[in-house]
């Protein structure tokens, strides 16, 4: 009787053993969907229509600062990561520059 219960405990512990080992190999082997990045410059991003308004949301003014004199930005637009680079007087002139708001029809 008791090396059946020997048995019994030794192979309960072997199925949970692979029972373990195969739930975690799952999770390590399931990588995370590709992200798709471009690197464009801000006058051509500024000609996709949309991005304007992303830009806004996303970036301030206060990040832009002199003493760096090119910047590129991450921007999330359509799901892909655009990095929109300009010198500081390009987004300066971005920033003068207010979006028109979007009209609701009735």
């Amino acid at each position: 009787m008791k090396t059946t219960k020997v048995i019994l405990v030794a192979m309960l512990m072997a199925l949970a053993t692979i029972g373990f080992s195969q739930v975690e190999s799952k999770i390590k082997t399931e990588a995370p969907p590709a992200q798709k990045s471009a690197l464009i410059q801000l006058d051509e991003a500024l000609q996709i229509p949309g991005m304007r308004m992303a830009i806004y949301r996303q970036v301030t003014p206060g990040m832009v600062t002199k003493t760096i004199p090119y910047y590129v930005v991450p921007i999330k637009f359509n799901h892909r990561i655009y990095n929109v680079a300009g010198t500081y007087g390009q987004w300066m002139n971005f920033f003068r520059i207010r979006p028109l708001p979007i009209k609701k029809e009735s």
